[in-house]
């Protein structure tokens, strides 16, 4: 073999085990690379930010629930009753509970406010009372918030509820006298629709 074949074919040898070389090089540093922008990729969405839906009981917690507007409607035929929120017919509607609020903490505890106007000199600042929220939002029962309701147990159901306003329906009994004989009392049942906003 000639001499210079001989080097031609060293130098395409050399060419073919460079190129060999260079091409598991590139490919080493192409499976890092893929592997590093995947870890990046992974951490990357591991922080992102999730989002809590935001439920009526958040709602609930989110301010000061005062009555807007209520109307109570007497149930059976001993009375006809039929008043707005200011009306003193009901003791429990007397425009001295007006600024009372109620707020629902966590836990289903919850503050009833009363508010500079006070029904009695004796009635407190504020009363201690408890909720909640059952029958997928449908329901909202209130305990020990007598103040406010008239009852000591409202078992109410919730419509028209957004985060700033809701009704709620419910009944109690009630003991009032006798318009035909003032000498008994009679029991009645009262039905009361109370619109509350969040202040």
């Amino acid at each position: 073999m000639e001499p210079n074949a001989k080097k031609m074919r060293t130098f395409f040898c050399n060419i073919r085990i460079l190129i060999s070389f260079r091409g598991n090089f590139l490919f080493s540093c192409m499976k890092y690379l893929i592997l590093s922008l995947s870890a990046v990729l992974l951490f990357a969405a591991s922080c992102t930010k999730v989002t809590t839906p935001v439920t009526q009981q958040d709602w609930l917690r989110s301010g000061k629930w005062k009555i807007t507007s209520a109307k109570a409607i007497n149930k059976s035929v001993a009375f006809s009753i039929s008043s707005t929120y200011a009306d003193t017919t009901l003791y429990q509607y007397n425009s001295c509970n007006a600024d009372n609020y109620l707020v629902f903490g966590a836990n289903y505890g919850g503050t009833l406010y009363t508010g500079g106007n006070k029904c009695y000199a004796s009635e407190p600042d504020n009363e201690s009372f408890y909720w909640e929220l059952v029958n997928n939002g449908n329901n909202l029962n209130i305990y020990n918030a007598d103040v406010f309701f008239g009852t000591t147990s409202v078992v109410g159901k919730v419509t028209n509820f957004s985060r700033n306003n809701f009704t709620l329906a419910y009944s109690y009994y009630i003991t009032l006298p006798d318009p035909t004989n003032s000498f008994r009392t009679v029991n009645d049942t009262i039905a009361v629709t109370a619109n509350f906003s969040n202040n």
